[in-house]
């Protein structure tokens, strides 16, 4: 099925003259390779996000240029603590293409709470990437954990990825920003 493969790591990155301490790790599934972005993946990322499709469902990522995010890389996305947030490429294992990401942010951490990001290319939706790439995730973070998605009532390809699992909760905000989007908790026991 799913081989979850752990390449724990510390090294040290120079920043701004110092060092700074960084984690990293890989998750292989039958397909999908889920890594840790790389400022080396600015330029493929920034046309992923540059898509009108994904833009439509991400908030903000019509505002960025490579500039912008290639400083949002540097400064968030290789950081993650990989305990309590994460921040992960689904790469294809076998093309080595960057099809999509994962963002995971924890609200608390006893039990672990997840607010879920996650976008997979236009071309690669309603082939279950994105759902054995959610599922090889949860797999890998600790138990028990709520995870927590936001998806747009009109996202058709999200809403169906999430149906696969069991909801625990389904709920709709009022107002605005929020009045499009429903959100569905997934409690990983």
């Amino acid at each position: 099925m799913y081989k979850i493969f752990y390449l724990w790591y510390n090294r040290i990155r120079k920043k701004f003259g110092g060092g700074h301490l960084e984690m990293s790790y890989s998750i292989e599934s039958e397909r999908l390779l889920l890594r840790p972005f790389k400022l080396a993946d600015a330029e493929e990322y920034f046309q992923m996000t540059s898509d009108a499709t994904i833009r439509h469902y991400i908030p903000n990522c019509w505002k960025n240029t490579i500039e912008k995010t290639r400083d949002l890389i540097s400064t968030y996305y290789l950081h993650g603590d990989f305990s309590r947030d994460f921040y992960i490429i689904i790469e294809d294992k076998f093309s080595h293409e960057i099809i999509g990401a994962i963002i995971a942010v924890a609200m608390r951490t006893k039990p672990l709470d997840l607010d879920i990001s996650f976008f997979i290319k236009a071309e690669k939706r309603n082939q279950g990437y994105m759902f054995e790439a959610i599922e090889a995730f949860m797999r890998s973070i600790q138990k028990p954990a709520y995870l927590t998605f936001m998806v747009k009532e009109d996202n058709i390809a999200s809403l169906n990825t999430i149906a696969k699992f069991p909801i625990a909760r389904k709920y709709k905000i009022s107002g605005k920003p929020y009045e499009k989007e429903l959100f569905f908790v997934i409690e990983h026991k």
